[in-house]
């Protein structure tokens, strides 16, 4: 992946689902990469909602 792209990925592990949910809403995270499945659909119930807004783009520059 990093040679199709041509710069180095992060080396550091991620964020699980919540934090996730919880870094996209605070918009502390710049991009979001789902390799597969369905991110929203994959959310505990209780976390559907904020899941759905999380992925929503805050910046439209990034839509």
């Amino acid at each position: 992946m990093e040679r199709e792209l041509g710069t180095a990925l992060p080396r550091r592990p991620g964020h699980d689902v919540p934090e996730g949910i919880g870094a996209m809403l605070s918009g502390s995270v710049l991009a979001f990469v789902g390799p597969g499945g369905n991110f929203v659909r994959a959310t505990p119930d209780e976390g559907q909602g904020r899941g759905r807004e999380s992925v929503r783009a805050p910046d439209p520059a990034l839509a």
